[in-house]
């Protein structure tokens, strides 16, 4: 089931330019072991070996690319196959689409654990971005020693504390304030701690402007992560972890809200609040030929919603989780095996509008006509699963064979999936490999499985996806990976259309299906990466990428473009040294139009105990077929300059940035009126030249 919150995205849209403009940040820090090791990285764009066909980026790179606000998740998307993409609702809240598939159908992990959320209500990450040492991306056909994601896959790895000397770090922006602070308790063991505060709700109502909308709760979040590394001999390594979460927003309609009029049911409001906590232990063993790592992890989220009537959820969620990974070194070749055990409960109260609905296959019928409902449920969504890993070098070849295997107790499915990858070198300095694996995607929205608003016997979505790349390295400076990859979907979730009221006084029949795994797709493109690393003062890359995704309905027979159908993406990354003391960046991105379905007319919907004089409760819109047009192609170019110096004796870097700087503007939505006759454009955040600012100081 799927309730998409329409209006919250639009929180920062409207203010959060000024924040960012004005945003300065003075800093306080001594970790210059730490520093220095990051800065002096090579700057490069590295293929994971080992990791099918990724993509990995070191934290001093991805940091300075322009527009990506000095947070390193968002810069994600300079690379190919990745669409940083804001909800249709607007906003600049985005999350990243892999390969023709949502954001939704990525699987996220951290330093082995699997996390909450990786992005905040303000589209930040939920990562202090001095912890990040690198993250690497998986796009397709990966080792089997991931599940979950028909996607892709985000492993991000934090760095360890320092063991030279206690410091501490403290950040201070119009956005958020955070400290960080780390240190050696002896020689064997060292930590840190982290917490960062937004600051946008002090002031954003300051700044609202022709809304029809208040903040009771203006948003709000916050993060942390801690570290405790403990070295108990030469081989052995203990890390002791800790993150978390928190993102809060409510919203209180106006009178006379456009929202309300055409929808009645949100006329109380709108709450949402997320959170998640874990903690973890993780046992690393290094020998000459042998490699085990294990972990014990914790993980609960909370979830709060209320839309209106719509929907009043609260959901608790608690994950107990055991992993491990052993790794040998023979003669002939290396073996890899490893699993997870995975106890999860989900304890939810809900009530609201009964309408099933999955909006990546239709447009969701008006809640109003639906049946109010109400309910208490505990899920019990244990899973176990094991994989096996070969890789060997037979002749030229460097082969790497594999099977994940799962089992789910809650709807009683195994699935056994191979995964297959093969490289061959091309003379010295090119490599042709083939990849092909079976996936699977979990739920990430467990009321599809709950007795009361969704169907316990839905099976998990599945995909089979090939890859056939060529790497090409020019010399130490120059390289060229090409791939060209098809993803094909099945067992897709879409809703029963006999579950749905679609006018005034329908009866759903008593024990109507909610849903099928009666929807399948396909995707398929071309992607092009040409990187050149530092010399001659500047590094960079371009991508290109082609690629097209759609979908079919057999319940209603229906075949669409995906709404992630964008053909054409195009990055350009390049920064340049002037001096010892100046850089200057620019990046430069083109992405074809997203798809969305228009409104052609609406019909007014009356009251049928009310009398014939009455105004309609509210107009019902009549749309096209389902993602039939496509918005304006998005393009846009940010700059950042970097001065490096002295203040008050330290050392420091002085940033300027600029997004947008051709003032581009590209539509995100159409905001309607109540009857659907007129409509006003919003705009893909920002919309306008934004100019910002920082300050790093090192003591």
């Amino acid at each position: 089931m799927t309730y998409r919150n329409n209006y919250q995205n639009s929180l920062v849209y409207s203010t959060l330019a000024l924040a960012i403009s004005g945003a300065i940040v003075g800093t306080a820090n001594a970790n210059e072991t730490a520093n220095e090791k990051v800065q002096s990285e090579i700057e490069t764009i590295q293929v994971l070996g080992t990791r099918g066909s990724g993509l990995e980026l070191s934290s001093s790179k991805i940091l300075k690319v322009p527009g990506a606000n000095n947070d390193p998740l968002k810069a994600i998307e300079a690379l190919p196959g990745v669409i940083l993409t804001p909800p249709a609702t607007g906003g600049p809240v985005a999350e990243p689409a892999i390969r023709g598939s949502s954001s939704q159908d990525n699987y996220y992990e951290t330093d082995f654990l699997e996390v909450g959320y990786t992005f905040h209500n303000d589209g930040l990450s939920t990562y202090n971005p001095r912890l990040i040492e690198n993250f690497s991306l998986e796009t397709g056909a990966w080792s089997s020693q991931f599940n979950d994601a028909n996607g892709g896959l985000i492993v991000t790895k934090l760095r360890d504390p320092s063991f030279t000397e206690s410091n501490t770090n403290v950040e201070l922006s119009f956005i958020r304030a955070s400290i960080l602070h780390e240190g050696q308790i002896n020689d064997d063991m060292a930590y840190y701690v982290s917490f960062r505060e937004s600051l946008v709700h002090l002031y954003i109502e300051n700044f609202i402007e022709d809304e029809d909308f208040t903040y009771p709760t203006p948003p709000r979040n916050n993060d942390y992560q801690t570290k405790l590394v403990w070295d108990l001999n030469n081989q052995d390594r203990l890390t002791f972890v800790a993150t978390g979460a928190n993102d809060k927003i409510e919203t209180e309609f106006d009178e006379g809200s456009r929202d309300v009029a055409k929808n009645p049911d949100l006329e109380s409001g709108e709450l949402y609040e997320f959170s998640y906590n874990n903690q973890g232990v993780i046992w690393d063993r290094q020998l000459d030929r042998y490699r085990h790592k294990m972990a014990l992890n914790h993980l609960s989220k909370e979830d709060m919603s209320k839309e209106g009537e719509i929907l009043n959820l609260k959901a608790d969620t608690d994950i107990l989780s055991l992993k491990g990974l052993v790794e040998y070194d023979f003669d002939s070749g290396v073996l890899m095996v490893g699993g997870e055990y995975q106890l999860q409960t989900v304890d939810m109260n809900a009530a609201g509008r009964d309408f099933p609905c999955n909006d990546d296959f239709e447009m969701c019928p008006p809640s109003y006509f639906s049946p109010k409902f109400s309910t208490t449920e505990e899920l019990d969504l244990d899973e176990v699963s094991a994989y096996v890993e070969w890789r060997q070098e037979i002749g030229k070849f460097d082969i790497n064979v594999g099977v994940n295997a799962s089992k789910y107790d809650y709807n009683d499915e195994s699935l056994l999936e191979p995964r297959f990858k093969a490289s061959l070198p091309i003379q010295d300095a090119g490599k042709l490999s083939v990849s092909v694996g079976r996936h699977h995607q979990g739920f990430k929205d467990f009321a599809f499985v709950s007795e009361s608003l969704g169907n316990p016997e839905l099976e998990q979505e599945k995909s089979t996806q090939y890859v056939l790349g060529y790497d090409y390295v020019v010399d130490e400076i120059w390289a060229v990976r090409a791939q060209l990859y098809y993803k094909e979907l099945e067992d897709l979730i879409v809703t029963n259309p006999a579950a749905q009221a679609s006018r005034y006084g329908e009866v759903i029949a008593p024990n109507t299906t909610r849903y099928f795994n009666e929807g399948e797709g396909q995707t398929y493109g071309a992607e092009l990466l040409i990187n050149k690393n530092y010399s001659d003062k500047w590094y960079g890359w371009v991508s290109i990428a082609y690629s097209h995704s759609d979908r079919t309905n057999n319940v209603t027979g229906e075949e669409f473009d995906y709404a992630f159908d964008l053909p054409w993406v195009v990055n350009m990354v390049a920064s340049y040294d002037i001096s010892n003391e100046w850089q200057v960046g620019a990046k430069w991105r083109y992405q074809s139009g997203r798809r969305y379905t228009q409104v052609t007319g609406s019909t007014p919907i009356y009251d049928p105990n009310s009398n014939a004089q009455s105004e309609p409760v509210l107009y019902q819109p009549i749309y096209e077929p389902f993602n039939e047009s496509t918005l304006s192609a998005y393009h846009r170019l940010d700059i950042r300059v970097d001065y490096n110096t002295e203040l008050w004796g330290q050392e420091a870097n002085v940033f300027f940035e600029i997004l947008n700087v051709y003032g581009n503007r590209s539509i995100q939505e159409f905001e309607y009126n109540a009857d659907y006759s007129n409509y006003e454009k919003d705009y893909i955040f920002p919309d306008m030249p934004l100019p910002s600012i920082g300050i790093n100081i090192d003591f």
